[in-house]
């Protein structure tokens, strides 16, 4: 089989066009072992738990410094970016009847996750960062509604810590007023290793205000490692959070829909019933080669940022206006997409038709 030629651009496929030595030999190992299932096989290597582990100690990292060795952040891996938001709205106690607010400029997968599970997806507008308004989401919110959900469009971070901020001040007033409260469940599926400045956590402050990765600022985050995203085992995907109640919840449905009894745990598919299980569970060839994605990731950030600030400066210069930064003076954007709005033509249609016809 020929070799596949080197990208004369920035690749289309981030995390693929790293693939290695090391991927083929992750990879090998899992069939050597024959042991492709995660939780037993005749030699099972448990690559699944252990990209859990070393995720969740990404994502409690500093950006630009060593992962610590401990991290508050539960990591549950599963077979789809797409699964992992069903679940975790399942999880989340999202139900029929229930209001979603999401922006309106979205993956499909946003939507179909929250009318698959029986709720109504309700659109909420776009600042110029092209992601959700903060001050649109306050205007959107109503009794009904039961989770917000973020979506970091193409590598582009929202302003996630006002957003949390206008959270805990709606939660400060449902309490008052008896409604229940707002979860926040962010969508990172196309913005894995992203980082803004702000403070985690929808009803109380989870920790001092600073820079945190995104889809840690929620009661939950999605992620997803199809082939354009970042980092890539084909497919993929990873429900993170730091409440622990909810993360028994999420590895419960990803599975079987069984808790482990955490006094005599008996089953690898859990002991104590907690719902509909969604069979979500990632393979162990999965999570092997996402390990060795996962090692290369800051370089993979490195060459994508450097690219999308020499577009950006292109665009720039021919009078564009590529889409706002959520933090200008620290972006943490992965620079997976560069977006732009054209500049404004005649005010008049005669001048618009004749500009149209004198292009070539």
């Amino acid at each position: 089989m020929p070799e596949p030629e080197p990208p004369m651009s920035p690749g289309e496929f981030p995390g693929a066009i790293w693939y290695g030595e090391e991927e083929m030999e992750a990879a090998l190992r899992v069939l050597r072992h024959q042991s492709p299932f995660r939780y037993y096989g005749p030699h099972c290597g448990f690559e699944v738990r252990r990209f859990e582990e070393e995720f969740a100690r990404f994502l409690a990292s500093t950006p630009g410094r060593p992962w610590p060795d401990e991290s508050d952040i539960h990591v549950t891996a599963v077979n789809s970016g797409t699964g992992a938001l069903e679940v975790a709205l399942e999880a989340l106690g999202v139900g029929c009847g229930d209001e979603v607010l999401v922006q309106g400029f979205l993956w499909i997968s946003s939507i179909s996750a929250i009318l698959r599970n029986r709720a109504i997806p309700v659109l909420v507008d776009s600042d110029d960062t092209l992601n959700m308004d903060p001050a649109a989401l306050r205007a959107t919110v109503t009794p009904r509604t039961k989770v917000i959900m973020p979506v970091p469009m193409l590598g582009g971070c929202a302003r996630i810590g006002v957003l949390m901020a206008v959270v805990r001040e709606i939660n400060r007033e449902r309490e008052q007023e008896g409604l229940p409260q707002v979860r926040v469940l962010e969508d990172c599926a196309q913005s894995l290793g992203a980082y803004a400045k702000g403070i985690p956590g929808s009803r109380e402050p989870l920790s001092e205000e600073g820079i945190h990765r995104i889809g840690t600022f929620g009661d939950a985050g999605i992620f997803s490692l199809q082939i354009n995203k970042n980092i890539t085992a084909g497919e993929g995907g990873m429900i993170v959070t730091r409440d622990t109640e909810l993360h028994r919840r999420i590895n419960a449905l990803h599975n079987a829909g069984y808790a482990p009894d955490p006094s005599n745990p008996c089953n690898w598919y859990g002991d104590i019933p907690v719902g509909w299980g969604h069979g979500r569970r990632m393979s162990e060839l999965q999570g092997a080669v996402a390990r060795v994605q996962l090692s290369k990731l800051d370089a993979i950030l490195a060459g994508m940022r450097h690219s999308h600030a020499r577009i950006e400066e292109a665009v720039r210069a021919l009078g564009m206006t590529p889409r706002a930064h959520a933090d200008a003076k620290n972006p943490g954007d992965t620079g997976y997409y560069c977006l732009f709005r054209l500049p404004p033509g005649p005010a008049d249609e005669a001048a618009k038709i004749a500009r149209g016809r004198a292009v070539k």
